[in-house]
């Protein structure tokens, strides 16, 4: 389960902007 980081910062990026 190690594909990317940027898939991990993107979901991360979400999580802490629920509102965009």
């Amino acid at each position: 389960m190690a594909l990317s980081d940027t898939q991990i910062f993107v979901a991360l990026g979400l999580a802490l902007v629920p509102g965009f």
